[in-house]
């Protein structure tokens, strides 16, 4: 009888382990999820700004946009010695 008992309490006790483990896990992705968004947003942001500076109409004239993007896609740069 005490074997049973002891044997149901250690069982218990996995079942709690394993809980607690979820648990972590879960508020790891959690974090992890929340982390990515508040990166996608940023992104959208910097998104943003970039199109009303260089997009139709903004703020740069067009040969500083041909400039920035010459630049921003490799254009134009020194080739490696």
């Amino acid at each position: 009888m005490e074997a049973e008992i002891k044997k149901i309490k250690e069982e218990s006790e996995g079942h709690k382990n394993t809980a607690e483990e979820r648990k972590k896990a879960i508020e790891k992705m959690d974090t992890d999820n929340k982390d990515a968004v508040a990166t996608m947003t940023k992104l959208e942001e910097a998104r943003i700004v970039l199109n009303r500076l260089i997009g139709p109409g903004g703020a740069f004239t067009e040969p500083e946009r041909q400039k920035f993007m010459n630049k921003a896609i490799g254009f134009g740069s020194p080739e490696p010695t």
